[in-house]
Order: structure tokens, then sequence, then C-alpha cells
């Protein structure tokens, strides 16, 4: 019988990911331990994503992280300045609201930024 503790996790979200990745580094389970029940093909729950062309990925995150939440919106633009190429976030209203002069600002930061009508 072995002494490793065994893992069930309930779904494929971050949430589990992120349990499982900190038991196996910090809790030493070993990977092959660490159950992870998903009921879909795909893992990543709400932040699964794909390829739409080749270089190019969509992250359906918006189904949780959203702009109308100040906090996921900004987190959007922030991954979006640290992405390569293009990256269009909308609606922005309700980051706007919490930061003004968003666009400005960020521009004097020295990000290549421009708000589309």
């Amino acid at each position: 019988m072995s002494t490793k503790p065994k893992a069930y996790l309930v779904g494929g979200g971050i949430g589990s990911l992120a349990a499982a990745a900190f038991m196996i580094r910090d809790g030493g389970v070993p990977g092959e331990n660490i159950s992870i029940l998903e009921a879909t093909p795909v893992l990543g729950g709400s932040l699964d994503g794909a390829e739409i062309q080749p270089g190019a990925y969509s992250l359906r995150g918006g189904r949780m992280l959203d702009t109308r939440d100040l906090r996921s919106g900004m987190s959007l633009i922030a991954a979006g300045l640290a992405a390569d190429g293009q990256t269009r976030v909308a609606p922005l209203e309700t980051v706007e609201r919490g930061y003004s002069q968003l666009v400005d600002r960020l521009k004097g930061l020295g990000a290549k930024v421009a708000k589309i009508e």
C-alpha cells in the first residue's frame, strides 16, 4: 500500500489545474497520484483557448473574465499589452470609469494603444 497521498479534483478548470500544480510542487504529491475529473474533452474550464489562425489564439475566458468587471477588464488589457500582435478589448466603459484617461496613461507608459469608436 502506497503512503503517498492521492487527490481527486472535480472539474478541469483553472482552480483544479492550479491545485494540482501546487500539490506537485509544494506538497510533493506525485503527478500520477492526482486525478482531474472533467466532463468535457478540454481542460481549462472558462479559460480554454484555441488557435484561430497560425500564431493567433482566442481565449474564451469572456465567460468569466469580462470587461464589465473593473479588475477583469484591466487584466485583459494587461494580457493584451504583454501579447505579441494586435489585441482588441471591448467594451471599455467600466474600465474607463475606474481609470480616467486610460488610453493616454497607457500611451504615456509607451504602450501602442488606440481607442476605436
